[in-house]
């Protein structure tokens, strides 16, 4: 996480691959772990992708809650109606 938080840091919104990269590096990392700890703390800096930035980010949801059954609509409830913020 120290490693995804520093290139955040660096790269700001300037380069949509590494924003894509950092998102889905994280998405991998946490896979069927539900914790989403990173994308809820930087959830400012996730939202500036655009397009495919923020279906990457929406799926990641779903790649670290996989298996969650119990929450998994709740989790994704508002990526799913497009109240998140960014209808793109």
């Amino acid at each position: 996480m120290w490693l995804l938080t520093n290139i955040m840091k660096e790269v700001g919104d300037k380069n949509s691959i590494t924003h894509g990269a950092v998102v889905w590096a994280n998405g991998i990392m946490n896979a069927a772990t539900t914790n989403d700890i990173f994308l809820r703390e930087n959830l400012d800096w996730v939202a500036k992708g655009i397009n495919w930035g923020w279906f990457t980010a929406t799926s990641t949801i779903g790649v670290i809650h996989m298996g969650n059954k119990q929450k998994s609509e709740e989790v994704l409830q508002p990526y799913i109606n497009g109240n998140a913020g960014n209808t793109s």
